[in-house]
């Protein structure tokens, strides 16, 4: 008899693992969904607000009276937001170990997220933020809008405009380690349509200037 009640319990508890799995893997397939909704409802959002500043930058640059059919140019592509392409890199120009130059890759898009040339000034700033202390500026870059056309770039690696910013700022080779990140602002006057666009985004700039450190290193030693 004691046999059976046990056999019976091991039972039981063996459909209660199993019905315990099958409970998990529902849970988890259900979580699957929904990360992928929430990823999809955050593309189609950023989607319709480029697509918004897009129509705005067109319909500052035309006029159209009320009850007017709006004019073919409000369909033309605009400059609709700021993008930094993730290649960023540091170069060492005076040889002294130390990074003196971050280079940035600009990629401006239009209402679709398609790369569109830029035809107006920009300024930018590299600033780091630190708990506790004020903010620090170690880089500026300003261009005028024919600067800025210097510095398209068509290349394998994609479409974009070379930002060579001058740095100033201590490394970990006179020991204090880079910061580990920083904040890029870019500011950009769009002359076709009167925008002003603006772009705030975080580097890892400890990764990028030990990078460029490590490459410095090895090639010292190359026979």
């Amino acid at each position: 008899m004691n046999v059976q009640i046990a056999a019976a319990l091991s039972s039981v508890g063996l459909s209660l693992i199993a019905l315990g799995g099958c409970a998990a893997n529902r849970v988890s397939s259900e979580n699957d969904r929904l990360r992928a909704e929430n990823a999809q409802l955050r593309d189609e959002r950023d989607t319709l607000v480029l697509r918004v500043s897009e129509l705005e930058s067109a319909m500052r640059a035309v006029s159209t009276p009320p009850g007017a059919t709006a004019p073919q140019s409000l369909f033309v592509p605009h400059v609709a937001a700021l993008t930094l392409d993730r290649r960023a890199y540091a170069e060492d120009h005076d040889g002294d170990g130390r990074g003196d130059l971050l280079v940035l890759a600009l990629k401006p898009v239009d209402g679709r997220g398609r790369f569109l040339q830029l035809a107006g000034p920009l300024s930018l700033q590299l600033v780091v933020v630190t708990a506790g202390a004020a903010p620090r500026e170690f880089g500026a870059l300003t261009m005028t809008g024919e600067a800025v056309q210097s510095a398209y770039r068509e290349s394998m690696m994609g479409t974009h405009y070379t930002l060579a910013v001058p740095v100033v700022l201590e490394s970990s080779t006179d020991g204090e380690p880079w910061p580990e990140s920083a904040l890029v602002h870019v500011e950009y006057e769009d002359v076709r349509t009167g925008a002003h666009l603006t772009l705030d985004e975080t580097i890892p700039l400890r990764h990028i200037m030990t990078n460029m450190v490590m490459r410095r290193s090895r090639a010292s030693v190359a026979p």
